[in-house]
């Protein structure tokens, strides 16, 4: 049997900017173990001694070791409150009447999901990336939270407007096919 891989900390040494070494040590507790002795079996090996991130917004920027981000699916809300699909997707898969008294058919589910976005830098701070998810998430679409409807639920859905705006967390934001997402602050 081995010796297991000693756990000193890496900041500071081999000649590794601190920030670099402290990276690195956080990133050893998700690591896969060496392999074991030849002819043993492998069961286990993957998850054995692999750290714990949970599948959540704040797990997975724990696993990239950055700020949050925030990522959303992007449909559109005309005026009288339906929701459509972006109207500048080809195929024919733009304009689509989305329903909201139930999940949208698997078809409509995946156009939909294939329309993410991951918002800037502005909603990584804590204290706006909390304000976002509130403000997103009441005006979700409860429909799309079912099990019914696995592309959807459990999304943040970023409404649009005709002319391709939103307010978000104390943010005007714009989105056209052409410039991508712009965003200032809100006056």
């Amino acid at each position: 049997m081995r010796a297991p891989t000693s756990p000193l900390p890496l900041s500071g040494v081999l000649g590794l900017p601190p920030h670099q070494g402290q990276q690195q040590d956080k990133a050893r507790g998700f690591q896969i173990n060496e392999v074991g002795l030849a002819g043993r079996a492998l069961i286990g090996w993957v998850d054995a001694g692999v750290g714990d991130a949970d599948d959540t917004r704040i797990g997975r920027a724990q696993v990239r070791d950055g700020a949050e981000s925030l990522e959303v699916l992007v449909v559109q809300r005309r005026p009288n409150g339906t929701l459509i699909t972006l109207p500048w997707l080809g195929a024919g898969q733009g304009g689509l009447e989305l329903p909201t008294d139930a999940a949208p058919d698997p078809q409509l589910a995946r156009i939909v999901a294939s329309c993410g976005l991951r918002l800037p830098y502005h909603f990584s701070a804590p204290q706006i990336v909390d304000r976002a998810i509130a403000e997103l998430e009441a005006d979700c679409v409860p429909a799309w939270q079912s099990p019914d409807s696995p592309w959807l639920a459990g999304e943040l859905i970023l409404m649009l407007d005709e002319q391709g705006q939103a307010h978000l967390a104390g943010y005007d934001l714009h989105y056209t096919p052409t410039d991508g997402l712009k965003v200032s602050r809100a006056h």
